[in-house]
């Protein structure tokens, strides 16, 4: 009886334990975890083909998202910012951004640096396995997971 009693308190407890842990699970998909810009290209605007190569891998810039959240970020800098995002129709929209340490208030235009266009919204093109592709009217961003 004593034996019984142990083991169902230990399947109650790891059942709250896997349910508490479910609450916080992203729900990101592909989208959700860690990503280094490898490629930004600027488009031309008459052909919509690669006009130039504005940089590579040796940028170190990273988008890590996780929930709700995306944190640009720069090298290895304390400098980063952060924002909120909505995912709609493979549109990705930016806003209440924060640039920290500061924990000032900036605007999309802040995230330019970042590939990030002054509309603040950037397009999925393609996600899957270890690659993401973001774009704009303007810029084709080229990521791989880490």
């Amino acid at each position: 009886m004593k034996t019984a009693r142990h083991t169902l308190y230990i399947i109650i407890a790891l059942l709250l334990a896997l349910s508490s842990c479910e609450s916080h699970r992203d729900n990101n998909g592909e989208l959700g975890g860690n990503w280094q810009l490898i490629r930004w290209e600027t488009r031309g605007t008459e052909t919509g083909h690669v006009d130039q190569v504005v940089c590579g891998a040796e940028s170190k810039i990273f988008y890590a998202i996780h929930r709700k959240l995306f944190k640009f970020s720069a090298g290895n800098t304390v400098n980063y910012h952060l924002s909120y995002f909505e995912n709609e129709n493979n549109t990705l929209s930016f806003y209440h951004i924060t640039h920290y340490p500061t924990d000032s208030l900036c605007t999309a235009s802040d995230l330019a640096k970042y590939g990030v266009p002054a509309s603040g919204q950037l397009h999925i093109d393609k996600i899957g396995g270890e690659s993401l592709v973001l774009s704009d009217k303007d810029n084709r961003l080229t990521f791989r997971r880490y």
